[in-house]
């Protein structure tokens, strides 16, 4: 979903359009006078896990969503980390090119998320086979064709560096994996987390997040329950604001 600001989405990129959009003064009209919230989808995806799910109880953890989107979000004393301007966990924007002059944010560029996301393994798929593939039809290909097969490995060991980098930089007790990806029962989380206990000092548990499609929907319900009730005390990630005087974010 990006960042929302008053009058843009700020990192939004597979959503073509949406930089132009001023969402809270839209909703602010169409519901006058009523709260809201606007959040990132992965981290409200996070919020969820921290509040019910794989990351509650959790002191410092990394929730990672693999799919369409690759992005992060660090909990630390159990809250979300937002950095300075929202964007903590970002890592689709990592640099995965070497070469003096890679592309990069200010050429548009979401480097290891146009590689490892949902449409960088279409456009490599599309190469191999002549038209798009999901990672899910991918990964059964992969059963009786050795190109898909090592399309997916590589696939697989890239998340693996990804994961295995974060836990270096954060320290997690616990690595949560979430998304589109990590729906498949063949998903390697085993595999990663075997490699982690030879990458990392101090290897994480690494395990599967508890919500999955939905896990942003409830990311929003935390969110509810905590400023319309004060039922959650968690961190929310999130920007808050009357949705009739709906005020700048970072």
């Amino acid at each position: 979903m990006g960042l929302t600001r008053v009058d843009r989405v700020d990192l939004a990129p597979n959503v073509p359009g949406w930089e132009r959009l001023a969402i809270p003064g839209v909703i602010g009209e169409a519901f006058p006078g009523l709260p809201a919230a606007f959040g990132n989808d992965v981290k409200l995806a996070a919020l969820a896990e921290l509040t019910w799910g794989a990351l509650a109880g959790v002191g410092c953890g990394v929730y990672l969503n693999l799919g369409t989107g690759i992005a992060a979000t660090l909990v630390v004393d159990g809250r979300i980390v937002e950095g300075a301007h929202g964007a903590a966990g970002e890592v689709g924007y990592w640099l995965t090119d070497g070469s003096a002059t890679p592309r990069m944010a200010a050429d548009g560029a979401v480097p290891t998320e146009e590689a490892l996301g949902g449409r960088g393994v279409a456009r490599q798929s599309a190469a191999l086979f002549g038209r798009s593939v999901e990672v899910a039809e991918l990964v059964t290909l992969a059963e009786a064709d050795k190109s898909a097969e090592m399309l997916l490995e590589g696939l697989w060991d890239a998340i693996g560096t990804l994961v295995a980098n974060l836990a270096i930089v954060c320290d997690p007790e616990v690595f949560v994996l979430g998304g589109g990806y990590v729906r498949s029962d063949r998903f390697p989380i085993d595999v990663i987390a075997r490699f982690l206990e030879r990458a990392v000092p101090y290897p994480p548990r690494v395990v599967r997040a508890r919500f999955e499609g939905d896990a942003s929907l409830h990311g929003a319900v935390a969110v509810a329950l905590r400023d319309c009730l004060g039922a959650v005390s968690t961190g929310a990630g999130v920007d808050q604001t009357p949705s009739s005087r709906p005020r700048p974010t970072r």
